[in-house]
């Protein structure tokens, strides 16, 4: 038996949006499976999410494993070809230093982000440089371009344990200003 459709009744009044909203989040136990509780409103829906914790993930390496500050405070003339003297280590780990020496040398190896600086009383025209076991580091060639200057350098370097680290002085003597004339700072950054 067939029942005829009939006529379409008059269009009605247009209704209210739903309103979804979210009531919260909570961290399952890791291994649960993510849910979601779903509250009917009058207007709409209300959500709780819950999800999962993931395992824990490994320990991380210690960010500074090495570091560094290195300053000079002594006025001195230091003849070409030689380094400079550093008096006084201000903060330092995974590294070796004895005051009154030139050199610094790394226990810890990585990459280090390395900057250095020198203030001169006389030396025009001296180039400071950075050295890695006596031999200049690439691109690290700062010429004093009067008498009393600074000049003051940052690189990136790779080093190993054993590794030497100072600041050179090529081309003509210089003579360090009063007060803090230079500094060497290094630090791991991986």
């Amino acid at each position: 038996m067939d029942v005829p459709t009939g006529p379409t009744g008059a269009t009605g009044a247009a209704g209210t949006a739903a309103t979804i909203t979210v009531s919260g989040t909570s961290t399952g136990l890791p291994g649960s499976l993510a849910s979601v509780q779903e509250t009917v409103t009058p207007t709409g829906a209300s959500l709780f999410f819950s999800i999962p914790a993931g395992p824990t993930g490994p320990v991380g390496s210690a960010f500074l494993s090495a570091y560094g500050a290195f300053v000079s405070n002594t006025i001195r003339t230091i003849t070409a070809g030689g380094q400079v003297i550093l008096d006084a280590q201000s903060a330092g780990k995974g590294m070796s230093f004895t005051s009154g020496s030139s050199t610094v040398t790394i226990a810890t190896p990585g990459v280090y982000v390395i900057d250095y600086s020198v203030r001169t009383a006389a030396g025009a025209g001296a180039t400071i440089q950075l050295l890695v076991n006596g031999t200049a580091v690439a691109n690290s060639n700062l010429v004093l371009a009067t008498a009393a200057s600074q000049a003051t350098g940052f690189t990136i370097v790779s080093l190993s344990a054993g590794d030497t680290v100072s600041i050179g002085v090529t081309g003509v003597n210089v003579t360090l200003a009063g007060g803090t004339n230079a500094f060497l700072n290094l630090l791991c950054v991986a």
